[in-house]
């Protein structure tokens, strides 16, 4: 999306920006369980084992930009790598929650993935403009 990459880009003006994106496994009438728990292996097997990580999920935390920053700025000083898990359609295993460092919503609405991805990028470039005294955040 032409969005993402706009902001990816500016990402990568203050950091490294690794997206890791795997196609939905198929539905099928499978389990939904055994679906998200392939999901989440999908996403933990790119994960480094030293990293902060964020779980996002419409239920989690509800936070400004300003107070997403600084839970920025905190895991960095914790961890050199942060990683922003984005579901499926299914949402996520209880596995993902339990190895969860802080669980956020970027909104209470459930949001198609592509959706999801470029307000998380935005709402990133955003907490490092802030993290970096940058004018973007006014």
């Amino acid at each position: 999306s032409e969005a993402l990459h706009f902001y990816g880009k500016r990402i990568r003006s203050f950091a490294t920006l690794k997206d890791c994106t795997h196609p939905t496994p198929k539905r099928h009438n499978r389990a939904v369980a055994l679906l998200k728990a392939q999901e989440h292996e999908q996403l933990i097997s790119v994960v480094p084992k030293q990293c902060y990580i964020f779980v996002l999920d419409e239920r989690g935390q509800t936070l400004s930009s300003q107070k997403l920053a600084s839970c920025m700025e905190t895991a960095t000083m914790q961890c050199s790598t942060v990683a922003f898990l984005v579901g499926g359609p299914d949402g996520h295993t209880p596995v993902a929650y339990d190895c969860a460092d802080k669980i956020i919503a970027l909104s209470a609405f459930t949001l198609p993935h592509i959706l999801a991805k470029i307000i998380l990028y935005e709402q990133v470039y955003r907490a490092l403009s802030i993290i970096n005294q940058h004018p973007y955040h006014r």
